[in-house]
């Protein structure tokens, strides 16, 4: 009988995220747009109507990274990556937090 401790399970996590993050995910993304013949977005939106649901449904991180973008004041365009990977890290810290949820708020003016 083998006994996995947290160490161990923690351990595994890790290696299992590494490889899925490096090699599997990008195979496994190649391989269902070859299936579908569809991009991811493609995927994400198919089955809503156009509309408010479907951009709220693929916007919501967009309109958060443009807020964020704005806030830090890049100097120039060429620090896109040092600042999305800035904003990813915020976003994959958040969500590993038990009690986060992703919530838009709109004013809707009438």
């Amino acid at each position: 009988m083998f006994i996995i401790t947290t160490t161990k399970k923690n351990m595994f996590m890790y290696i299992w995220q590494y490889l899925y993050t490096s090699f599997l995910r990008f195979w496994l993304k190649w391989f269902i747009r070859q299936i579908t013949g569809k991009c991811e977005l493609q995927r994400i939106c198919d089955g809503y109507s156009q509309g408010a649901t479907r951009t709220m449904k693929t916007g919501y991180l967009a309109y958060e990274f443009d807020k964020f973008w704005f806030k830090e004041e890049p100097e120039s365009i060429m620090e896109f990556n040092q600042y999305r990977e800035k904003f990813h890290e915020k976003v994959k810290r958040l969500l590993l937090e038990a009690d986060v949820t992703l919530t838009l708020k709109l004013d809707t003016k009438e």
